[in-house]
């Protein structure tokens, strides 16, 4: 079964469910898909259990999905697109969700092979003993006594038998002090030697200390060899880490940037999606108002409007009977205020004749004191937009209403609405008889113009036979 848009807003109105705009809008381009969610969020609102409801929400979001290209969340008030760009969002974001944290190898470490060389050799010439010296312990010195004692005991047996064989073998004073001056001799040579050996045993002692500071540079200088060969593999490594890691970036990144792009680019659509029902909803806005204007100047002039036009409007069914029987009431009061008729009309082409209408302004609107009130706002077209300000003096609607008090002012402040049919309630008259007409109800509009005829200017009148003469009819004044 085909549904309209009114066959939606019929069921709904008395449904008692909440449609979020974005359904409503749905609904409006596609009534069959509004018919089915009213069914469904009906099956919801009866539903028992959360897992009945949680169906249903589904099969909803399906239909949603199938009809806009979107779904409403779990409670059906919300906006999710599902359009060409969310599948490549959703895949975007699970590679973002599974992005690895980075990750590389242990940084080479540094340890010193020779610490417990360094350490000894440190000891070794930080804690040397004082140098010292004695003869006694002197290797040298015990050689040199030695040679000396024993080169000293020999000069002073030669020196005594030399002594002696001058004196005809015999020991005398002089042989023996002869003796005893060669082995002084070698006593003092001895004695001559100890300060040598003193001084090569200090300079063994020296050299001893500088041989293990030697030893200590050696190793100080292989361990800073090792070391700087440490600092070019960390270096390495931190190098190569860092490029891992920019390259790791960069792909977290492009991943980033893609997944905006995708965003933006449904932003977009989203936004373009915005500004087309924002269209359709301008133009259903305008819609309805001049709908409302075509039911306002119907009722005015004795009309009934039909049931589409009214619902077109928005009006409810008791708004218009009470504002049928305001005008009714209003045609009533200026009918007994007036004394005569002013001529016959005829029909032809498919009417028959009569006449039927007064002079003086049946619709019981003031224009005269809205527009004075308008001009002493100081600020008259904002000022008639008001619907608080134009209800005051009969009118529904602001159609119109401005160009009719541009007119006013042309005509000096004075009022024609006893006179003539305004331009305003005339446009909207026009429109609805141009929609009676094609909906084949001729014959009922043409009755209205026994009424508002005399009411229009001759350019009104000429205007409305044109609309009358594109469906066959015509009108003429008996």
């Amino acid at each position: 079964m085909a549904y309209t848009y009114d066959d939606f807003q019929k069921a709904a109105s008395g449904s008692n469910v909440n449609f979020s705009q974005y359904d409503l809008d749905l609904a409006k381009k596609y009534p069959e898909f509004g018919m089915s969610v009213l069914d469904l969020k009906k099956q919801y609102a009866g539903a028992a259990t959360a897992e009945q409801r949680a169906l249903i929400n589904a099969k909803a979001n399906q239909l949603r999905s199938s009809y806009g290209n979107y779904t409403a969340g779990a409670d059906g008030s919300q906006y999710v697109s599902d359009g060409k760009y969310a599948p490549k969002i959703d895949e975007t974001l699970d590679k973002i969700g599974s992005f690895k944290p980075f990750t590389y190898g242990s940084a080479p470490s540094y340890e010193n092979r020779f610490q417990q060389k360094q350490q000894e050799l440190l000891d070794a010439a930080l804690k040397r003993d004082p140098f010292s010296w004695s003869k006694e312990t002197d290797p040298q010195y015990s050689s040199y006594k030695k040679t000396y004692l024993r080169e000293g005991e020999r000069a002073t047996a030669d020196a005594l038998a030399k002594a002696s064989a001058a004196s005809g073998g015999r020991p005398s004073s002089f042989a023996v002090n002869a003796a005893t001056q060669a082995g002084d001799y070698y006593a003092t040579k001895l004695s001559d030697v100890i300060p040598t050996l003193y001084q090569q045993a200090y300079e063994r002692y020296l050299k001893d200390y500088q041989m293990k500071l030697s030893d200590l540079e050696a190793v100080n200088n292989q361990e800073q060899l090792d070391y700087a060969k440490y600092l070019d593999r960390l270096n390495q490594f931190n190098t190569d880490r860092n490029f891992d890691y920019n390259n790791y970036l960069g792909e977290y990144g492009r991943l980033q940037d893609y997944l905006g792009g995708l965003q933006g680019q449904d932003n977009t659509e989203y936004n373009r999606y915005l500004g087309v029902l924002d269209a359709i909803k301008e133009k259903q806005q305008q819609d309805q108002e001049l709908s409302r204007s075509q039911v306002d100047a119907m009722l005015q002039v004795g009309v009934s409007p039909s049931a589409g036009l009214i619902g077109k409007s928005g009006y409810e069914s008791e708004y218009v009977k009470a504002l049928e029987n305001y005008y009714k009431q209003q045609a009533a009061q200026a009918a007994a205020k007036t004394s005569g008729r002013s001529g016959r009309t005829t029909r032809r082409s498919g009417g028959t004749s009569g006449g039927n209408t007064t002079d003086g302004n049946e619709s019981g609107l003031d224009y005269q004191g809205l527009f004075e009130a308008a001009k002493k706002s100081g600020n008259p077209k904002s000022w008639l937009a008001q619907k608080a300000n134009y209800q005051k003096f009969g009118f529904t609607s602001s159609s119109g209403l401005y160009s009719d008090y541009e007119t006013w002012l042309e005509n000096g402040g004075v009022s024609n609405s006893r006179k003539t049919m305004a331009q305003g309630p005339f446009i909207a008259l026009l429109s609805g008889f141009n929609t009676s007409l094609k909906n084949g109800e001729g014959e009922r509009i043409l009755s209205t113009l026994d009424k508002t005829w005399p009411m229009m200017t001759s350019e009104q009148k000429a205007e409305m036979q044109v609309l009358l003469k594109q469906y066959g009819y015509s009108y003429e004044e008996g």
